[in-house]
């Protein structure tokens, strides 16, 4: 195994619909996450929605809201999303904007 520093050393995927209505509830939650992004020091490695407006195959599944997020430590990602300001935000916005989240989390290495 390589032991080489691996920066970001956590990533989180993000794979999301939209609520019909959500997304200016959305565009909230991205504005009053921005600081808190700042202070933890989170990376946005990538962001897109589905390739094509086609219905998904058995093969991959499409999705409105696709993320990457890097973070420093695990303890980076846990403040984040443990800090009373995002737990806030979160209930405002993100928990109105979403029909359906799943979040990913996972430690990153090398083979």
């Amino acid at each position: 195994m390589n032991t080489m520093p691996i920066s970001p050393s956590h990533l989180l995927l993000i794979f999301g619909q939209l609520k019909p209505d959500g997304a200016e509830q959305y565009q909230s939650y991205l504005k009053g996450t921005k600081p808190l992004m700042s202070r933890y020091e989170v990376e946005i490695l990538g962001v897109g929605s589905c390739p094509a407006p086609s219905t998904p195959t058995p093969e991959y599944e499409c999705w409105s809201v696709n993320a990457v997020l890097g973070f420093k430590s695990l303890k980076s990602c846990l403040s984040f999303f443990e800090d009373p300001s995002y737990q806030m935000i979160k209930s405002q916005h993100r928990d109105q904007a979403y029909q359906i989240l799943n979040l990913y989390l996972f430690k990153v290495d090398y083979p």
